[in-house]
């Protein structure tokens, strides 16, 4: 799933950036990285995973962020990786959740239901829109 980087270091310390993550997705999941295809983000145009990040967009497991940006260099947050792992394992997002498992985490944050659906053992059911759905 992880690579070293062209010189063969794997930077153990490092933070992982957004397209590292993507790519670590597209090697789970074993994506069709298709090459030449139109470029939803402004920013990622000649980077070295533009692809990788094309095909994460095609599989549902990654939006990018506001103004068609992706910013594939950035650090991944918490929040970003439990989304991008969720879909990985095609976990979520967790409905019927009321009160957060953690203060800092409010009920109105954008990944409040993958959050749940990452920390919470639960049993769930699937409703009649396919959302999965806490079962209490």
């Amino acid at each position: 799933m992880m690579n070293g980087d062209n010189a063969g270091n794997f930077h153990a310390g490092a933070n992982i950036t957004r397209a590292e993550m993507a790519t670590v997705v597209s090697n789970f999941k074993e994506l069709a990285v298709e090459e030449n295809v139109s470029l939803t983000f402004k920013d990622t145009k000649g980077h070295w995973a533009q692809w990788i990040i094309e095909a994460n967009h095609a599989a549902g497991i990654i939006n990018g962020l506001e103004n068609d940006r992706f910013a594939p260099n950035a650090a991944l947050t918490r929040a970003q990786a439990v989304v991008m792992i969720n879909r990985m394992f095609e976990r979520g997002p967790l409905h019927g959740v009321t009160t957060s498992s953690f203060p800092d985490v409010k009920e109105t944050h954008w990944a409040f239901k993958e959050i749940e659906e990452a920390v919470r053992a639960h049993a769930y059911y699937v409703d009649e829109d396919g959302n999965e759905q806490l079962a209490e």
